[in-house]
């Protein structure tokens, strides 16, 4: 079974007029595989076999189209495509060919960003959790500029809960469900504050 998931951002990211845009336009858009929507983000998600043939280039087109007529643009260049494949033989997924939005191929890439969780090809966590790490070690440097500078302990506490552990807990839910000890224990590592 092969997931071939393509994230194709519909507006705007980060404007103030994204979320409006949204909720005025995308509410009409249908597309012939699964399409999961959260704000300006758009994700087309189709489930198929050896057998199976694929229709989702259909529905890039008709996301093109669609965004075409309601004086939009997809961002090609954000745009990505996923392949999440359990077959035996590797060479399967080097048989599906490339997605295009305009003419131009969206990039076949090994992990990607949805909502935030940088979801990997095989289905592990190692990029997500390296992320998360990166990004709350920069944050815990913060924070010891912060108590150099004397703020007060529970004003650290409160910078910590909001900076720092946020985003080692943004969705766990989702990824922190079995996962192995040695990325467990780098989140630990960083929520120690080594």
């Amino acid at each position: 079974m092969n997931i071939p998931i393509l994230v194709i951002p519909m507006v705007p990211q980060g404007t103030l007029s994204g979320p409006k845009c949204v909720l005025v336009y995308i509410n009409d858009l249908r597309m012939t595989v699964l399409l999961y929507k959260y704000v300006d983000d758009s994700t087309l998600f189709e489930i198929c076999d050896r057998n199976y043939v694929s229709v989702i280039q259909e529905s890039v087109d008709i996301a093109a189209t669609w965004t075409e007529q309601n004086d939009m643009k997809i961002n090609s260049e954000k745009s990505k495509e996923i392949i999440i494949s359990f077959a035996q033989d590797g060479n399967f997924t080097s048989t599906i060919p490339n997605k295009k939005i305009d003419g131009r191929d969206i990039a076949q890439v090994c992990h990607a960003k949805l909502l935030g969780v940088t979801v990997s090809q095989d289905l592990t966590w190692n990029k997500h959790v390296d992320n998360i790490v990166k990004k709350a070690g920069k944050r815990l440097y913060m924070l010891y500029q912060l108590m150099r500078a004397g703020i007060t302990q529970k004003d650290l506490v409160s910078v910590y809960v909001s900076v720092v552990r946020s985003v080692l807990e943004y969705a766990c839910p989702v990824w922190h469900i079995n996962l192995p000890q040695y990325l467990f224990d780098n989140i630990e590592v960083i929520q120690k504050g080594h």
